[in-house]
């Protein structure tokens, strides 16, 4: 028995979707689990899951469907990524306070 995959418009929305819900994940790893944890582990994770967010959402565009969703996906996964790296840059340069 073989499982249908679905139109391409529903793959679309698809990945639509799991760019949003990945994209605001990844904010939620940068907020909670660095405010709660600190270290590098959280910003390396929402780094990884922003950028994964963004790809996301860069396929659900190509493929045309439910732009609302991949457009907010890009957004939220760059932004989790950019203040990642600017947290892990600014730690590293000035304040040297992640113990590597």
């Amino acid at each position: 028995m073989t499982h249908p995959t679905g139109t391409p418009a529903a793959q679309a929305r698809a990945f639509a979707i799991g760019a949003f819900t990945v994209g605001l994940l990844s904010l939620v790893v940068l907020i909670v689990l660095f405010g709660v944890l600190g270290g590098m582990a959280p910003l390396v994770a929402a780094s990884i899951l922003g950028i994964v967010a963004v790809i996301l959402g860069i396929l659900a565009i190509r493929r045309g469907a439910a732009r609302g969703f991949a457009i907010a996906g890009i957004v939220a996964g760059a932004l989790a990524v950019v203040l990642g790296l600017a947290i892990l840059i600014f730690a590293l340069l000035f304040v040297g306070a992640l113990g590597i």
